[in-house]
């Protein structure tokens, strides 16, 4: 109710509750809220608009459109690449595209906060 009423910033947010924003965390409280696996889900759905993401990808120009070409390109010289290496490149190049790019969140690293998450 707090976080209703108040509307905290995502700073105070942040620091007040910061397990709240932890991968897992925000996995499980997406399946109570709604009965559906999130990162599934997502995968799934990022997976089956792929073809018509690259040819968003392929049409950004100036600046963004370099930094998301070099980021395909990784893929393109290792046609051998894993799954999880694939998604993370289309992620990525999705932050780019929104202009919201951060140099800790990729699938790699979501992933390996979820695990020592899960062993904590």
């Amino acid at each position: 109710m707090e976080v209703v009423a108040q509307s905290p910033g995502v700073a105070e947010f942040k620091e007040r509750w910061p397990t709240l924003l932890e991968p897992f965390q925000v996995n499980e409280e997406f399946r109570r809220c709604t009965g559906v696996a999130l990162e599934p889900t997502f995968m799934a759905q990022l997976d089956r608009y792929t073809p018509k993401l690259l040819e968003l990808f392929s049409t950004k120009g100036g600046a963004v459109g370099s930094r998301i070409k070099n980021l395909l390109m990784v893929l393109i010289q290792d046609p051998d690449a894993s799954v999880v290496k694939k998604r993370d490149a289309r992620i990525r190049c999705l932050m780019e595209s929104w202009g919201s790019v951060d140099e800790s969140s990729s699938l790699t690293s979501v992933g390996q906060q979820r695990q020592k998450s899960m062993r904590t």
